[in-house]
């Protein structure tokens, strides 16, 4: 491959002077887009992640998954972040959202207020709230 400068799929090899352009300019794909005109937004992407500059992509176990289906539903915030160390709060949602694990619903609290208690009215024997 290094030799012809080719891939067996017919993609140039990245030489050392786009890596250079790519470690200088890695936060401006917009101008390493100019620079790089031969290359895809998406190719110039992935090689700035090969290279370590970009956002890491963590890979769910089956055992963190399996931690994950059994503390989501009832767990406190808090406790899940302290299980997941090094995944931040929005990424275990989304995860979470990924494989259909839902958290419980809250319980229904009675304020006493009529107007955001509309089992309350019924248990106090008032049938219509409105005026009139």
């Amino acid at each position: 491959m290094a030799r012809l400068g080719v891939t067996p799929a017919g993609h140039k090899v990245w030489t050392e002077i786009e890596d250079d352009f790519c470690r200088l300019l890695y936060f401006d794909h917009f101008a390493l887009r100019q620079i790089l005109r031969h290359r895809t937004a998406r190719a110039i992407q992935a090689r700035c992640c090969e290279l370590g500059f970009g956002r890491k992509y963590h890979r769910w176990g089956p055992l963190e998954r399996q931690k994950l289906r059994k503390l989501y539903p009832e767990a406190s915030r808090e406790e899940i972040c302290a299980t997941f160390p090094d995944i931040p709060w929005e990424n275990i949602q989304a995860a979470a959202r990924y494989y259909g694990y839902r958290r419980k619903k809250k319980r229904y609290v009675i304020t006493g207020i009529a107007a955001n208690d509309p089992s309350f009215l019924l248990r106090s024997g008032v049938d219509n709230a409105g005026p009139g």
